[in-house]
């Protein structure tokens, strides 16, 4: 078969024939031409709908911005920390379209931040922790005084009525189980006047002793009434570290059959 230039340049043949064999060169060319059209859906086409299409891919895809675009162009970013559609807004300026960073959360009591315009994963902090903020970052750290949740720390010496309260008399607290400061004592008997001590140590091994008193100038006592307290504490060793154990002794006392002594710690 000849192309259709071969029929276009054809000059040997004459009359019927060449009318013949011109029509139907035309007829290739004809079939060729319309083979290989593209639509040019911006010219020839209007009111386009897709809703019903199998599958529609609108935008490039790429996993970094170009350094270069004209406005109202729209990239899909996909990397491992952002995902979601840009658009141009001016030239060489993109702007993110909605939420474009997926980061999984992959331990119960993670948190997500944003950070210049990415998401971060925060992981859980450890008990005892607040979080934080730096140079406008969150993290965790320790908490400031009065910021937790405030713990009473307390113990109940004898019964009522029974036989009266001895001092050197020791009950045990072990391995508090926060991290806290002291910010109160309050001290209830139910009869006549009793002073306390508080000792303290980290040791997971042994109680503390009188050589670990935390006190100083200012220890629970109960002179009058029958319930005192005070959040003046001069001299006291405040900071409770989490598994410190703590111990409640009777310094003097007097009348008293039962008390109670407990400490306030945020």
């Amino acid at each position: 078969m000849q192309s259709c230039a071969d029929g276009i340049l054809t000059t040997q043949l004459s009359g019927r024939a060449l009318s013949r064999r011109l029509m139907v060169a035309g007829l290739l060319c004809l079939t060729s031409g319309v083979a290989q059209t593209r639509l040019d859906l911006q010219k020839q086409s209007r009111n386009i709908d897709f809703s019903s299409a199998i599958t529609t891919k609108p935008f490039r895809m790429s996993t970094a911005l170009p350094a270069v675009c004209n406005t109202g162009e729209a990239v899909f970013l996909a990397n491992v920390n952002n995902q979601g559609l840009y658009i141009c807004v001016a030239p060489n300026s993109w702007m993110a379209n909605g939420n474009t960073s997926v980061v999984p959360a992959t331990q119960p009591g993670d948190l997500i931040y944003n950070s210049g315009g990415s998401l971060v994963r925060l992981p859980v902090g450890m008990p005892g922790q607040c979080l934080t903020v730096s140079a406008g970052v969150p993290g965790w750290g320790s908490c400031a005084t009065g910021s937790q949740t405030p713990h009473v720390i307390g113990m109940v010496f004898g019964v009522k009525d029974g036989p009266v309260l001895a001092p050197g008399t020791t009950a045990y607290v072990p391995h508090i189980p926060w991290t806290c400061n002291i910010s109160r004592w309050d001290v209830a008997a139910d009869a006549g006047v009793i002073t306390f001590d508080v000792w303290m140590t980290q040791s997971t091994t042994g109680v503390p002793t009188a050589a670990n008193s935390i006190t100083g100038s200012a220890p629970p006592a109960l002179t009058a009434n029958t319930v005192a307290g005070s959040s003046v504490l001069t001299g006291w060793a405040t900071a409770v570290n989490a598994g410190n154990t703590l111990a409640f002794s009777i310094s003097s006392a007097s009348t008293a059959t039962t008390a109670y002594v407990g400490l306030t710690c945020q």
